[in-house]
């Protein structure tokens, strides 16, 4: 097995199995890569999902980002072999919202093969105490199995954005807009509410399907600007204009987009809802029924015209999701699972 010490820790090559690599995904890629080899499996197919299996015994453990039902093979192939298994989970996989007809646990069918693959983890990362309720709740994954592990950002993004006072009396919301995420990320109760606030610029940023548009367009006022998939420095721009950001969301298992507008000084207007106060605290203000626009309306009014009740939003971003804090925890995580004993043996 492999023995780790302080000063003479092995390079541990980790495997990840993938479909898509989103930002924060690379961000922890990257991370891994700092201490250990990281080799990227592909999952995209079921001829690159058969070829998966064949890695398992070539790695010290699996680091799935998501508890996908592509990843089972390799997670079973790799327990067979003695490594340990690590899913990081949070969102759809461990999700079972039924007014939404959302989730991974949810539908029957998806619900057997995912908590299969949730009983092969060694240790499930969860991204906040929501999500870790959801895996607890939903996929049956026992408390002494779960570590929360907040997800980072990068503390110089924002730095440079004007202070809330000086910003555009202006309500913004950033999601990929489809027909499931416009009712889920309260994109649609987003644009509802422009018709009660005709004298505020409101924006929607973010790829939206055509179907979606359609919908949207119908309930939106005209003080509504779709931007449509923006550049990471437009979506910059975005976040250092607006003075609130807003996310009446019916489920969240983090609320990335709202960690990154709290880090330019917007001032967020969200639902009470799953994981969105842990993100949010006291820096922000709440929408306790979003399907009520007078709610929606009122409490996007306090952002653009009250200061924030509490810690500033950017203070608490640094403070509570800091990108070098994810960092260590998730490179001492790494560490500790191989230190159980559970690892391979190397070639």
């Amino acid at each position: 097995m492999v023995r780790l010490s302080d000063a003479t820790a092995p390079r541990l090559r980790l495997l990840m199995p993938h479909t898509a690599l989103s930002s924060f995904i690379q961000a922890d890629v990257a991370s891994l890569e700092m201490a250990h080899e990281v080799t990227l499996v592909p999952c995209g197919s079921l001829a690159a999902i058969a070829r998966s299996v064949l890695l398992a015994p070539r790695g010290d453990a699996v680091v799935c980002w998501f508890g996908s039902t592509r990843y089972l093979p390799l997670a079973l192939s790799a327990r067979l072999w003695g490594r340990p298994v690590i899913i990081i989970s949070g969102g759809y996989d461990v999700a079972s919202v039924p007014a939404l007809d959302y989730g991974n646990m949810y539908h029957r069918g998806s619900r057997l093969l995912g908590r299969a693959l949730f009983r092969l983890a060694t240790v499930v990362a969860s991204i906040s105490k929501s999500a870790a309720a959801e895996a607890s709740a939903n996929a049956g994954v026992r408390d002494t199995q779960i570590r929360l592990l907040y997800l980072g950002l990068d503390g110089s993004l924002g730095a440079g954005a004007p202070s809330w006072a000086a910003k555009e009396r202006m309500a913004l919301t950033v999601g990929h807009a489809d027909l499931s995420s416009i009712h889920r990320k309260g994109i649609l109760t987003f644009v509802r509410a422009s018709r009660l606030l005709p004298e505020v610029p409101m924006m929607v940023a973010g790829p939206i399907t055509p179907d979606a548009l359609t919908v949207l367009r119908a309930a939106a006022g005209p003080n509504v600007r779709f931007e449509g998939k923006v550049s990471w420095d437009r979506l910059c721009a975005l976040y250092a204009g607006a003075r609130t950001y807003v996310q009446p969301s019916r489920h969240e298992a983090f609320g990335y987009s709202v960690a990154e507008a709290m880090l330019h000084g917007c001032v967020p207007v969200v639902s009470r809802c799953y994981s969105l106060p842990e993100v949010v605290g006291d820096s922000g203000w709440y929408i306790e029924d979003p399907d009520d626009l007078g709610q929606v309306v009122a409490a996007i009014h306090l952002g653009l015209e009250a200061p924030t009740p509490g810690q500033a939003p950017r203070d608490r971003v640094l403070a509570m999701f800091s990108g070098a804090g994810r960092r260590e925890a998730l490179l001492k995580l790494v560490v500790e699972v191989c230190q159980r004993g559970v690892c391979g043996t190397r070639d």
